[in-house]
C-alpha cells in the first residue's frame, strides 16, 4: 500500500509492505522486494515504508529496502537490541520502520503485547 502525506507537512509517500513469509517463496519475495524497491525509487517525496518483511536485518529483503534509508530502530533505540518475532525460541527483528534522510526518527519502541505472533513497533518522525 503506497499513500502519500501532507496535512501539516511537507508531502512525503509512506509504503506500507507485508512481504511473503514462507521459506519456499524466496523468488516470489525478492520480486516483491524489487516492486517495493521501485516505488522508494519512483517517488519524487521523502518516503517512509513500514511493515512485516518477514527477514532480519543481515537478509537480501532488508539490504535492498533499506538502502539510502535510515532505520528508525537503529536512529533511535538507545539498547540497540530487541525482537518482533519469536521463533522457535529465538527473537528475530523482522518488522521494520525505514525513513529517508529528510525526517528523524527520535523514539523507537517495540510494544509487547499479545495481539499476534508479532510484537508491533512504532516510531516518532520528526521533519529536518
Amino acid at each position: 500500500m503506497r499513500c502519500s502525506l501532507a496535512r501539516f507537512a511537507p508531502v512525503c509517500d509512506a509504503i506500507r509492505a507485508h512481504l511473503s513469509a514462507r521459506p519456499l517463496k524466496l523468488v516470489q519475495r525478492a520480486e516483491q522486494v524489487q516492486i517495493i524497491r521501485g516505488e522508494i525509487d519512483r517517488s519524487p517525496h521523502p518516503v517512509i515504508v513500514c511493515g512485516d518483511f518477514n527477514d532480519v536485518p543481515a537478509s537480501y529483503t532488508y539490504r535492498h529496502l533499506s538502502e539510502g534509508l535510515n532505520d528508525a530502530f537503529l536512529s533511535a533505540s538507545f539498547l540497540r537490541t530487541g525482537h518482533t518475532f519469536v521463533m522457535r525460541g529465538l527473537g528475530v527483528r523482522i518488522d521494520y520502520i525505514l525513513h529517508s534522510d529528510k525526517l528523524n526518527a527520535i523514539d523507537f519502541c517495540v510494544n509487547r503485547v499479545p495481539y499476534s505472533d508479532h510484537y508491533p513497533v512504532s516510531a516518532t518522525l520528526t521533519w529536518e
